[in-house]
């Protein structure tokens, strides 16, 4: 499965991985994902910058693969699959698969694969990386005041909040609503909110 045919893209070269960019490159995610405008191409761009390569591989039918990341040479990779592709899920998986470059990967065991598998998430780290995951996209204290004021709200009429509440965070409302449907798992409420990747 990994031996996937962009490998040529793979061997661009990329700035030098220093692992002490993750605030700046977190920050600069954020802002793509909150514009969702050649949302890919600005990823991989923002990426590079930072030294880490990403590549976007065609899912394979069966596979319920959304990530994975590994060392290739001197550099980490993200590799997505964008099941599904809504921005919600390209957003959470990036972040996920993140937390795996700067904390789990070690350039020394080239060998190393972190794989994003539908219903694998009990390891340790991929716990800590779907934490990771969640903090990065909407800050802890916000969400929690958020879900608190609006406690007594039915779910099917949540959509004009979670749009406030991501027009006041510089956050895209399809990383609002997947949250809010995670959290509640009421998963047929998001009438409204543009989910496509731009």
């Amino acid at each position: 499965y990994m031996a996937f045919s962009a490998s040529d893209k793979l061997e661009k070269p990329s700035h030098f991985f220093r692992k002490d960019s993750l605030e700046a490159v977190t920050a600069a995610l954020n802002t793509i994902f909150y514009e969702n405008e050649d949302t890919c191409v600005r990823v991989e761009g923002v990426l590079a910058e930072y030294g880490i390569k990403f590549v976007i591989i065609p899912n394979q039918k069966g596979i319920h693969v959304d990530g994975f990341s590994f060392w290739k040479g001197s550099n980490p990779t993200i590799a997505l699959t964008l099941r599904g592709q809504k921005l919600d899920g390209l957003a959470f998986t990036l972040m996920h698969e993140l937390c795996h470059v700067y904390n789990h990967l070690d350039k020394t065991n080239q060998k190393k694969t972190c794989i994003s598998i539908d219903g694998e998430k009990d390891s340790r780290e991929e716990l800590e990386a779907d934490t990771f995951a969640r903090v990065q996209l909407i800050p802890p204290v916000d969400w929690q005041l958020f879900k608190a004021a609006n406690s007594y709200v039915n779910p099917y009429a949540m959509v004009p909040k979670i749009r406030m509440f991501a027009e006041e965070h510089h956050i895209h409302p399809s990383i609002v609503l997947g949250r809010y449907q995670f959290d509640t798992q009421v998963y047929t409420n998001g009438r409204g909110i543009e989910r496509s990747i731009n």
